[in-house]
């Protein structure tokens, strides 16, 4: 059994790679995310997440960003991508009912599209 940690090898943590993922990646939508996908050479993907105070308070920010983390730890090994993604939460009215399972079912379905157009 592999251990599920979320390594800081699969984070983006600076500024420039956020901006390089704006400027240059591919947007994909779901109802309630926007995925910024640019692939990179690294042979694993990392993640950043960005949530506007646009959203609400600390706490929803704060829950959006761990539900969001949750997918990809629980799912890093079923990605394969060699890619980064940042992950920013859309202002919709029903964002204070998305719990996990929501997540993993919009999440799931645009990261195999975009396994399937990144890994022909």
């Amino acid at each position: 059994m592999s251990r599920l940690t979320f390594p800081k090898k699969f984070r983006i943590t600076k500024r420039p790679l956020y901006l390089a993922c704006y400027s240059r990646g591919r947007r994909y939508f779901t109802p309630h995310f926007i995925l910024f996908v640019l692939p990179q050479d690294l042979g694993h993907w990392r993640l950043g997440i960005a949530v506007s105070k646009k959203i609400g308070s600390a706490v929803k920010r704060n829950r959006l960003k761990r539900l969001i983390k949750e997918f990809f730890r629980l799912h890093q090994n079923e990605i394969n991508l060699s890619a980064d993604i940042v992950v920013v939460p859309k202002k919709t009215k029903d964002l204070d009912k998305l719990d996990l399972h929501k997540v993993e079912h919009e999440l799931a379905a645009v990261i195999n599209i975009i396994e399937k157009k990144h890994n022909p």
